[in-house]
């Protein structure tokens, strides 16, 4: 599991220096210092912000061992970035989105690979809840 862990790691750090910084930080802020129309449009605020939601705060907080709170960055930054997709749908590619959808998955691995229990706990604590022995009738109660 630790083997496991430092890889995840090293690969979440990977797609944060590179894909956070460039698709997340540097690609908006080309597109609002560039001639295009759509240099003041609403959705390069959100796309910062989903950069620094969705690459750079799983990456920190998974670094500090904080991975339920990662994995919700993720998944928060993944709705933003999808936002994102829809809004610039005609502009939109998928190396914009892809890179984050990744990330999220990464990290929910990890939630997996460091707490394994919540896999097999849950299934446990079922199977202990369907043989426990019913309640007697019979005996006294005690009011």
């Amino acid at each position: 599991m630790k083997f496991a862990k430092k890889i995840i790691r090293i690969i979440i750090l990977l797609i944060t220096s590179v894909c956070g910084v460039f698709l997340g930080v540097i690609a908006p802020l080309f597109i609002m210092n560039s001639e295009l129309g759509i240099a003041s449009h609403h959705a390069l605020r959100v796309w910062l912000i989903a950069a620094a939601v969705g690459y750079f705060a799983p990456c920190f907080l998974i670094m500090l061992d904080k991975a339920k709170l990662a994995a919700a960055c993720a998944i928060a930054g993944t709705a933003l970035t999808l936002y994102i997709h829809a809004v610039f749908s005609e502009h939109a590619y998928s190396f914009t989105y892809m890179p984050q959808i990744f990330m999220t998955i990464l990290a929910v691995i990890y939630v997996f690979v460091i707490n394994p229990h919540y896999i097999t706990g849950r299934i446990e604590n079922r199977r202990e809840k369907l043989n426990a022995p019913a309640p007697s009738i019979l005996e006294k109660r005690k009011d």
